[in-house]
């Protein structure tokens, strides 16, 4: 069974703490700013690809940030 990953609020907390807008991240993240945005407001989950995007630019724990 597949899980699906929504994680809105804990992607914009990262965001606002490097200083980014949605354009910055996205575009170091290599996603449309669009895609970004849904991910944020939780309209999509996230996938592993773009969690492994963020864990490259940025050291994060994926279980810290993708826990409950």
């Amino acid at each position: 069974m597949e899980t699906k990953i929504f994680i809105g609020g804990r992607l914009r907390k990262l965001r606002n703490s490097h200083g980014l807008t949605q354009t910055e991240l996205s575009q170091k993240i290599n996603i449309s700013t669009s895609y970004l945005n849904l991910i944020e407001s939780n309209e999509r989950p996230l996938s592993l690809n773009v969690l492994m995007k963020l864990h490259d630019k940025f050291e994060i724990d994926i279980k810290e940030f993708t826990r409950d």
